[in-house]
């Protein structure tokens, strides 16, 4: 995607509406737009994480005088569980590991109230829900299933990070590794790592330091698949190449 592209939809994503809207109007992949959409609200979030906490006990007043956790976090722009979070393990008596299992199964809520907002926040919240992780979860599975099939068409042999890890070979292992270096679409390749995601310069960067790296380190040359695509100018070098999911089209 080019860079111009990609940030026009940083600034027209705010809400979910926006996703529909730009993929009627657009034909914009909707994962895509998720995606960038997500990402947009963790970073945001984690810019107001500290000041909010830090004026916590004026919006638990706002609270308790009757509006919703929902309503003050979207003004707020921040995630309603976040807030709802806070507000119940600093005010309300939750700790970790209850407000977790409530978010999991809200009828373990006694206060009426309570359950009825946290029910809310689940259904509003898409980045921080139990079922935002849950279909974050799926997606990586599918996009590893995908490259699994493509290189199993194509009879090419690989290990996979589980593989790896029963074999104790690495610690740090990429989804598919080659018992030889491999002719994939015309790039030389040890390796292919699927990402279910946007690759963005923040994001590509920071899966070149947490994983990317290494991989070059350990095993050479390799390709890293964006699923929802990437911004088309990003490089990290000519040892690694990054991809969409049309370069695995036939």
């Amino acid at each position: 995607m080019d860079r111009t592209e990609y940030e026009f939809l940083v600034q027209r994503l705010t809400s979910e509406k926006d996703i529909e809207s730009l993929h009627k109007k657009a034909g914009y992949s909707k994962d895509m737009l998720y995606n960038i959409l997500a990402k947009k609200i963790v970073r945001n979030t984690l810019k107001k994480f500290y000041p909010i906490q830090h004026n916590l006990e004026f919006y638990y007043r706002r609270w308790i005088k009757g509006e919703t956790i929902v309503k003050i976090a979207e003004e707020l722009q921040f995630s309603p569980i976040l807030l709802a979070s806070f507000l119940l393990i600093k005010k309300k008596g939750f700790n970790r590991k209850s407000f977790n299992e409530s978010l999991r199964n809200p009828a373990l809520i006694k206060d009426l109230r309570v359950r009825k907002e946290i029910e809310e926040c689940i259904k509003e919240d898409f980045v921080y829900a139990p079922w935002a992780y849950d279909i974050q979860k799926k997606n990586g599975e599918e996009g590893e299933r995908r490259g699994a099939e493509w290189l199993d068409k194509r009879g090419i042999h690989y290990m996979t990070e589980k593989d790896n890890k029963e074999m104790n070979h690495h610690h740090k292992t990429p989804d598919f590794l080659f018992e030889h270096p491999q002719d994939i679409n015309g790039f030389k390749a040890n390796w292919i790592e699927s990402k279910s995601m946007f690759g963005d310069d923040r994001e590509v960067q920071r899966q070149f330091k947490k994983q990317i790296g290494p991989y070059l380190q350990y095993f050479g040359p390799g390709i890293v698949v964006y699923w929802y695509g990437f911004i088309d100018d990003i490089t990290l070098g000519d040892k690694i190449k990054i991809v969409d999911e049309t370069f695995f089209k036939d």
